[in-house]
């Protein structure tokens, strides 16, 4: 039995497994927010995809591979299951239901995988779920194309007991109805920057043969292509055994002929750098040893490498230029969950609310001075305006934390996130210039969480003040002109809180009957002829309630629109103009300003925070780094910030003369500087000049 298309049904046999119950609860209703609760008996919500562009069109999927639609932007969930033909059918794999969501480039398009991976579905957005099935392969990474809603990769594998088992790499254009194969062997694809590049790793048709599971990792190798797999227009060298595509980087493991694995980088497709490592003696095989992609683009590269050892929680932070592929150590004692079995991740966060800046914990040198410490009570978090070029420490509330007194503000992040969450990422947006909202506590180091309360800056970093007690969830909309903010604690909350004003005044209502653990919050915000200012809460209420989805709506309780954009600074504008904080207000070596809305002005800002370069700067000590190898940085008598030689007298000393070097003549030393990769400045101070000294 089927249900007609559009309309949910669940069968009696199913008792309350996929049931949703909805609450409309009235506490925020007097202030003009509508809220909807809706609880899943399924469990934690693990996935969420918006169909449609204006976000009414929502799915989600819960603990059991359970899917369920909203068509009202979430007010209202109803289970799909009866709609997906074979749902409920495990193909003798023991498992059913859907594994991942994958959303199409079209309106509407969305593609769900499923857990038995023998079959699939796609929806157009219609109501209807068309099925698809494998036959006796399985499908793995199902992956839609970026802009164009026809084309679909997979990978199929047909690995059963007592067969030769292969694999192949398949282009669908027709969104999944009809398939063609690109090349068998294939060990792992993605999508590249370009419409039709294509970066997978396989073996050589001559070596096609036997178990694809029985290849030798020496033999494999990465493959490019630009025609949708038509043609191959780069092959590597032997040995291409593992990649990943991040913004427009390839980062790849390569088996050496001393079977140590090397990690290489290509930004072009068309070539591989290996990545050397300056700063250390050596970086141990990538096989065992744990390293994280932090951030990437067509610059530099951010890269964490766990140092092992008694110190669970010890990495070193390293940068590069991916043109290069040449590393260096940034920040030497960063701090990471290095336990393969406990990952939690790596404290460094990129600041989305500020171009070129990052945060990053590490520890003290003082954690190391006695054997008996305790490093995690030496944690002291730092933040980076020019592309982790130089690091400084958070600068605490002036009220109550004295640099002199030698007081900062220390963060805590994604890396110290468990489950039930018990802390936010540091939360910032590219449309709300300037702002970061992060858990935190003030003192020389970091102090537990529960110590912790929730900080606020409008300066990109540069300045700090407590906004709300205790550690909260937070999202904003329209470019900060509301915060939405929901409590953790141990015992739950029903209780939201909002501000117009950037956190100087809260309102308060409940959003739901019972108490609930808070995961995050999403803005699911339209902008446009009919603005609305949405958002989702997501997280888990009692064992019995499961996984629920909050509604917040905020159409009845808008402010006006924010005025006077053309005449920012004005004291008849909502408006201000904002520059960062740093050396002659430049950022990365150019003066820039933004539009924004004023912290006190209760309106709705519609107006993009489009950047302005004014002119190029002239170059100071903050748009350069220490050049890596024998250089790192220090601090002199004055307190300044320097880079300096840590390999003097060594046999690597750079400010060695070279060996042929006769009296009287001289020879050019490095200054141990280099400008910030990416900075624009002009003239000023040319740090990276070489020094001319005599021969000895």
């Amino acid at each position: 039995m089927k249900c007609s298309t559009g309309v949910a049904c669940v069968f009696v046999l199913f008792l309350c497994f996929v049931c949703v119950s909805s609450q409309d609860i009235n506490g925020c209703s007097s202030t003009g927010i509508t809220t909807y609760t809706n609880f899943f008996n399924g469990g934690w919500v693990r996935d969420v995809v918006f169909a449609t562009s204006d976000k009414k069109d929502v799915y989600i999927r819960v603990d059991g591979n359970l899917i369920y639609r909203s068509t009202d932007a979430g007010d209202h969930f109803y289970p799909i299951m009866d709609l997906m033909e074979d749902f409920y059918t495990e193909f003798g794999e023991h498992n059913y239901g859907v594994i991942s969501m994958h959303k199409g480039a079209a309106e509407g398009l969305v593609y769900f995988q499923g857990a038995t991976r023998r079959n699939y579905w796609k929806t157009t957005g219609d109501g209807t779920f068309t099925e698809y099935q494998n036959g006796d392969n399985y499908v793995f990474n199902l992956s839609p194309h970026k802009t164009d809603p026809n084309l679909l990769l997979r990978e199929t594998s047909n690995c059963h007991p007592n067969v030769t088992c292969t694999t192949e790499l398949q282009i669908s254009r027709d969104q999944g109805v009809k398939w063609q194969s690109i090349r068998s062997y294939v060990y792992g694809f993605s999508w590249g920057i370009g419409y039709g590049e294509i970066v997978f790793i396989s073996l050589p048709e001559d070596m096609m043969h036997g178990d694809y599971m029985d290849a030798k990792k020496q033999d494999m190798r990465l493959y490019t292509s630009s025609d949708l797999g038509a043609s191959v227009q780069f092959a590597s060298e032997p040995g291409v055994y593992e990649f990943s595509y991040e913004n427009g980087v390839a980062y790849v493991v390569k088996i050496e002929k001393s079977e140590q694995s090397e990690l290489y980088l290509s930004n072009d497709l068309n070539s591989l750098v290996r990545a050397q490592y300056r700063g250390v003696s050596s970086v141990g095989d990538i096989e065992t040893t744990i390293y994280e992609v932090l951030e990437s683009n067509q610059d530099v590269a951010f890269m964490a490498i766990c140092n092992g050892g008694r110190y669970p929680t010890l990495a070193s932070l390293f940068q590069a230029n991916v043109n290069d592929g040449m590393f260096w150590v940034t920040r030497p004692t960063l701090r990471a969950t290095c336990d393969p079995y406990n990952w939690h991740g790596v404290d460094f966060q990129k600041i989305h609310s500020l171009p070129g800046t990052f945060f990053s914990n590490g520890f003290s040198d003082s954690a190391f001075a006695s054997a008996s410490n305790d490093i995690e009570d030496y944690i002291q978090s730092a933040i980076s305006f020019n592309k982790g070029g130089t690091w400084e420490p958070l600068p605490g509330p002036q009220e109550t934390c004295s640099v002199n007194d030698n007081c900062y503000l220390h963060l805590f992040s994604g890396a110290d996130r468990n489950t039930p969450p018990d802390v936010q990422h540091i939360y910032s947006s590219e449309d709300a210039v300037g702002l970061i909202v992060a858990t935190g506590n003030e003192g020389q180091y970091r102090q537990p969480l529960e110590q912790s309360n929730t900080y606020f800056t409008r300066s990109g970093g540069y300045s700090w003040y407590p906004i709300a007690a205790g550690r909260n969830v937070i999202s904003t909309a329209a470019h900060g002109s509301i915060m939405l903010m929901v409590p953790i604690n141990d015992t739950g909350t029903n209780f939201l809180n909002y501000s117009w004003n950037q956190g100087i005044s809260w309102g308060t209502c409940a959003f739901a009957d019972d108490k609930v653990t808070v995961e995050k919050i999403i803005d699911i915000s339209v902008y446009g002829k009919s603005p609305e200012l949405r958002f989702l809460i997501i997280g888990i209420g009692s064992l019995s309630a499961g996984g629920f989805v909050t509604t917040v709506t905020f159409k009845d309780a808008t402010p006006r629109e924010c005025h006077g954009y053309s005449s920012a600074n004005s004291p008849s504008s909502d408006f201000e103009t904002f520059t960062a904080a740093t050396v002659n207000s430049c950022l990365n070596g150019e003066y820039i300003t933004y539009t924004r809305r004023k912290r006190e002005a209760v309106c709705v800002n519609l107006n993009d925070e489009v950047p302005t370069v004014t002119s190029s700067c002239y170059c100071t000590r903050q748009d350069y780094t220490c050049d890596g190898d024998c250089w790192a940085e220090d601090l002199n008598k004055a307190g300044e910030v320097v880079c300096v030689n840590i390999c003097a007298g060594l046999p690597n000393d750079p400010m060695s003369p070279p060996d042929y070097c006769p009296k009287g003549q001289t020879y050019l030393q490095p200054s141990g500087y280099r400008l910030v990769e990416g900075d624009k400045c002009v003239g000023g101070v040319a740090l990276d000049t070489p020094i001319e000294v005599s021969c000895p």
